[in-house]
């Protein structure tokens, strides 16, 4: 059998890592969204490869995995990565894992840049040093994987680093907004610099963006992942009336991905639009 990479990516921190140890372990490397309901998964070894959202993995990505008929592997890997804290969301994961009779052999968290609500608290100069250390790490699991080491999941304290401490005023905020103003109005809106190009339905990896009568339509589907913003070519996609930096969002994707890595890996290349690519 053959060793198999599923990766869930939004701004990239995630494939990078995927694409990165599939080169390094001679792995295929595949979108988690290329896998329907009733698959079956059979690798020597299995990687899983996601960001954490809210200190657990994305939905989507549990979704699916609770989906498949069955998961046959030899060793079995997650690697998270994350802004703000590990903590126990790999565990989450193994729980689901658990449902279709497997366990997790290693489970890994990898500290990235932050792209969510909180990131303008970071400066460039920290996130090239979370860029470096994560190459680090990649390094590590990689020869970890190929030397056949298993037996730990990784978890950290929710205040690692202290990172949520420092993001607590940011954050305080925005949940202020969230409270008085409500959850409509952080509704995905288009400004008028957009451009039509239509890099934001192509490269949304659960196909939630459609043009419809010249405009674009979010569905209810969102996980959350913030590609369609951080991947705008004019910034013309914000929450609600906010801008980015009124919600102490910082423009990000990973420098060493491009836009067109991410649409090629989702169910969306068979009809790309023409884009900024």
């Amino acid at each position: 059998m053959s060793n198999v990479t599923y990766y869930f990516s939004g701004t990239g921190n995630s494939y990078y890592v995927a694409k990165t140890i599939s080169n390094n372990i001679n792995a295929i490397l595949k979108p988690i969204v290329s896998l329907k309901k009733g698959d079956i998964i059979e690798a020597d070894t299995l990687c899983f490869v996601f960001p954490i959202y809210d200190f657990k993995p994305p939905k989507k990505v549990t979704d699916i995995i609770e989906n498949l008929s069955s998961i046959k592997a030899n060793r079995i890997i997650a690697i998270g990565t994350y802004g703000i804290a590990l903590s126990s969301s790999l565990n989450h994961f193994n729980n689901t894992l658990r449902k279709k009779g497997v366990a997790l052999s290693q489970g890994y968290g990898i500290k990235s840049p932050h792209n969510a609500v909180g990131s303008t608290g970071f400066t460039e100069e920290e996130n090239n040093i979370r860029l470096a250390h994560a190459d680090k790490k990649i390094a590590i699991i990689s020869k970890n994987l190929k030397e056949g080491i298993t037996g730990f999941v990784e978890r950290t304290s929710i205040f690692e680093d202290r990172t949520i401490i420092r993001q607590f005023p940011n954050l305080m905020s925005f949940l202020f907004k969230l409270i008085f103003k409500g959850a409509k109005s952080f509704s995905f809106t288009v400004m008028q610099d957009c451009i039509s190009c239509n890099q934001c339905i192509n490269i949304c990896p659960i196909n939630n963006i459609e043009w419809v009568n010249g405009k674009h339509v979010f569905g209810s589907d969102c996980t959350g992942c913030f590609a369609c913003l951080q991947w705008c070519p004019k910034a013309a996609i914000h929450l609600g009336k906010y801008s980015f930096e009124e919600i102490f969002i910082k423009h990000y994707h990973h420098p060493k991905v491009k836009a067109i890595d991410l649409i090629q890996g989702t169910h969306n290349q068979d009809h790309v639009k023409n884009g900024l690519y």
